[in-house]
Parts: C-alpha cells; structure tokens; sequence
C-alpha cells in the first residue's frame, strides 16, 4: 500500500471492493468518495464542509496545487446530462502496433474527466 493509500485509510476512508483506486467514506451524515489518478484526485461529496476539511487534511501531509478547482451540482437543479465518448484505435501505432484509447466525460457542457492511454 503506497503512501497516499495508508494516508486515506488513517482518515477513515476505505478502498472500494470493485475499483481499486476509489476510496469511500460512509457514515449517516454524508458521504465522499475519492478517485486517484497518478497524482490527482477528484473528490465527490455531499457537503461542502466535508469537502473542505478532507482537503484541508491532505494538505497537511501532502503538497497539494489547483485545490480550489471544482465542479458543483446543486441539489434541485434542472435537468443535467451526464455524457461519456470513448474511442480506441486498436493496433493503431505503426511503429509499435500499440493501442491508444481515450475517454471524456461531461456533465452538461462541462468537461468533468478524460483519459488517454496506450
């Protein structure tokens, strides 16, 4: 377990069963839910206090940058789309024969995630 891992776990957070890189944090209150990708993390909560303190504790063990980048859903808002595309080119690259595929989110008209990988 790196240490970003251990870090989450001592915070209360547990490891998804299903996807190694989501972390849950459950209790009768509220509700996060982390995403790790390499060195970000996108962080979904219900409140905005939650939200703050959780970052608040990672900047006390990590350097964090960007962290007042967000995207927020109002509860009671009309209707939103959530949209995914993918794409992958199979054997594509013509010196390796390796596969590049590609992913991209959007909730509305807002970017929220993408990923690229070969």
């Amino acid at each position: 377990m790196d240490q970003a891992s251990k870090y989450l776990v001592s915070l209360g957070f547990s490891r998804s069963k299903n996807e190694q890189v989501v972390y849950l944090k459950w209790s009768d209150k509220s509700h996060l839910i982390i995403r790790v990708y390499v060195d970000d993390l996108l962080v979904i909560g219900e409140k905005d206090s939650d939200i703050n303190e959780f970052k608040d504790q990672m900047m006390q063990f990590f350097e964090m940058s960007t962290i007042d980048y967000g995207l927020v859903y109002e509860k009671g808002q009309t209707e939103v789309n959530l949209v995914g595309y993918s794409d992958s080119d199979f054997a594509g690259d013509v010196d390796d024969r390796e596969s590049t595929s590609r992913q991209a989110f959007f909730l509305g008209e807002m970017l929220i995630c993408w990923a690229s990988q070969k």
